[in-house]
């Protein structure tokens, strides 16, 4: 590999990686220059994409046991240059993929990002420190992310709106604001705008949407793209269930979490009978107040499509 002028050798693949994260080429490159240079880093780069590719067995559980006894020797050497950067990270495919930054990481995101081929961006509480969120979410450095989670985060409608506004999330497939405070008003901010549009799955358990927020969700028109969605512990009622079983909304999902909320016989029944329910959709209705009569006449039908 023949880097630019002024630029080493690891700068030359390391950008070579960071422009392609999804290529394994430059990184088993980059692997076999490392394992020249007597570097244990090339090993563990060629087996973390090994085991990115295989499905748990023999081969694999030999690997996974090379894989940790190469991190419990060399992870905090291999981890030194973005200590101070995050409050935890996760390898994979032998870089750091996974990061979680709390506030006072924020400033040092953009520097991240240019050490490492993030992909996913765990954002820890937050609270009080809205104008570092939405210059957070606004940034483009978020361009290269697949994943985005909000943990315990207390999102407000303007942290939302920037996230919703953002034209640097093309790449995003995964957003979870699990135990965010969400409610009808919020989700109206987070679809406010096309910052989303290619979400494939959603995660908006654990807040207080009720049947309100299902509606507005469902009809915004910004989630075509949307496979998996969970809405587990919401408050949501028939009354919500039967304006989704309603809506062409519906028949994009492949898994519909409903599980610990309120929905009755009566929205069950309207889920069952939707013509928008296609067989490649399973939905958990786990913990909801549904009679043991409509829960066996469900499975007999649906062969655990839909699941109590």
């Amino acid at each position: 590999m023949v880097g630019c002028a002024g630029m080493s050798d690891h700068d030359a693949f390391l950008q070579a990686i960071l422009e392609n994260p999804d290529d394994d080429a430059p990184r088993l490159m980059y692997a076999d220059w490392l394992t020249e240079h007597g570097d244990p880093r090339g090993e563990f780069i060629r087996i973390q994409i090994e085991l990115a590719r295989l499905e748990p067995g023999g081969r694999f559980e030999q690997l996974k046991e090379q894989e940790e006894a190469l991190l419990r020797r060399h992870r905090e050497d291999w981890i030194a240059s973005v200590r101070e950067m995050a409050s935890k990270v996760e390898f994979s495919r032998g870089f750091i993929s996974e990061v979680t930054l709390s506030p006072r990481h924020f400033k040092h995101a953009e520097a991240l990002f240019r050490l490492t081929p993030v992909q996913h961006l765990v954002v820890h509480p937050v609270a009080g420190e809205v104008r570092e969120l939405v210059r957070l979410v606004s940034s483009p450095v978020l361009g290269v992310l697949k994943g985005l989670t909000f943990l315990g985060t207390f999102l407000n409608g303007i942290a939302l709106a920037a996230l919703a506004a953002s034209p640097h999330l093309r790449n995003l497939r995964r957003l979870c604001c699990s135990s965010t405070s969400l409610g009808p008003a919020e989700i109206d901010e987070l679809t406010s705008g096309p910052g989303l549009c290619a979400i494939e799955t959603l995660v908006l358990s654990y807040n207080r949407l009720g049947s309100e927020g299902l509606k507005k969700l469902f009809l915004c028109g910004h989630l075509g793209n949307l496979e998996y969605l969970n809405l587990s512990s919401n408050g949501i009622d028939c009354g919500g269930v039967e304006a989704l079983a309603e809506s062409p909304f519906l028949e994009g999902l492949k898994v519909l979490d409903l599980s610990r909320n309120q929905v009755s016989d009566r929205g069950v029944q309207a889920l069952t009978q939707s013509r928008h329910l296609t067989r490649k959709t399973g939905i958990n209705l786990y913990g909801n107040p549904v009679s043991r009569r409509v829960q066996a006449s469900v499975s007999a039908r649906f062969r655990g499509q839909i699941g109590f």
